[in-house]
């Protein structure tokens, strides 16, 4: 504490703001921490038509694959009975 500012009220208020500022500097800190990498997926290459995983019976057929995202693979197909071009996930 510099010693102009001796007054007890003055004195109290100067380690509050010292406890705030090392408060919102700890927050600060928290926030820059990067978050963890993601791990790479089994192939990024849309277009692969790897079915060997895929069971959808003989109702439909696997055409291509579509997309890959976080929440699984999306596939063009064919409905044999419906006789329509489906998506299938």
């Amino acid at each position: 504490l510099p010693s102009d500012l001796s007054s007890p009220q003055i004195s109290a208020t100067y380690e509050i703001h010292n406890a705030a500022a090392l408060e919102e500097a700890q927050r600060m800190q928290e926030m820059a921490t990067p978050a963890p990498t993601p791990k790479p997926a089994k192939s990024s290459k849309i277009g692969s038509d790897d079915f060997s995983e895929w069971a959808v019976g003989d109702r439909y057929q696997l055409i291509r694959m579509l997309g890959r995202g976080s929440y699984g693979e999306v596939a063009q197909a064919t409905d044999r009975i419906g006789k329509q071009t489906v998506a299938i996930k």
